[in-house]
């Protein structure tokens, strides 16, 4: 009998221990989540700038010409929202959902968002001015005439893409690919810093 309670207490404490070492991983990390009343806010009000929006879902939320300069909406789910003619100068989107979303006319200047999936979006017309968008991919995205002037565009994504009248002046293209794209009508081809898989930029 007691080998047994020796046992079971063994197994207790090691299960026990298992649970604290694992408990940081279950439990939500701090500055993670959103502010309640910060989504209430971006939903009601015209603008919710420097907005705590971490990880909200918005999903098909009706954002259109709202100014949300400077908002934090990192990790955010904004799939098939309408942004129309928003303004996301200055925001935090790495690890947001974007698929399906309405980004027609969006102001974004230096915004922040790396390694981005833009599949599906329409972001025609939209302004990236010297925005933070390494690693992005416009695959599948409506991407005329944008303007990505002195944005770092490093690493991106643009193949099969129809890049009409965009500008890309100044802009960092360092290892982009844009193998299939088309670039006939792109404004700023020879200011762009070149990339290795930018054919057709001389």
């Amino acid at each position: 009998m007691l080998g047994s309670r020796t046992k079971n207490q063994n197994r207790w404490g090691v299960l026990t221990l298992l649970l604290l070492m694992l408990a940081p991983l279950l439990l939500p990390l701090e500055g993670e989540a959103a502010s309640p009343s910060d989504v209430k806010k971006v939903k009601k009000k015209k603008a919710c700038k420097k907005c705590d929006l971490t990880g909200a879902i918005l999903i098909k939320a009706n954002l259109s010409g709202k100014k949300l300069t400077g908002a934090d909406l990192k990790k955010a789910d904004l799939s098939g929202a309408n942004l129309k003619k928003a303004v996301l100068s200055g925001a935090k989107l790495s690890g947001a959902k974007l698929e399906g979303a309405d980004m027609t006319g969006l102001t974004a200047k230096k915004m922040k968002g790396y390694g981005l999936n833009f599949s599906k979006v329409n972001l025609s017309l939209a302004n990236f001015k010297g925005a933070d968008l390494a690693a992005a991919d416009f695959r599948g995205a409506k991407v005329k005439g944008i303007d990505f002037s002195g944005a770092d565009l490093t690493w991106t994504d643009f193949r099969g893409c129809d890049l009409g009248s965009s500008n890309f002046a100044g802009a960092n293209i360092e290892g982009a690919d844009f193998t299939g794209a088309k670039i006939g009508a792109v404004k700023g081809k020879r200011k762009a810093k070149k990339g290795i898989f930018a054919k057709g930029w001389r």
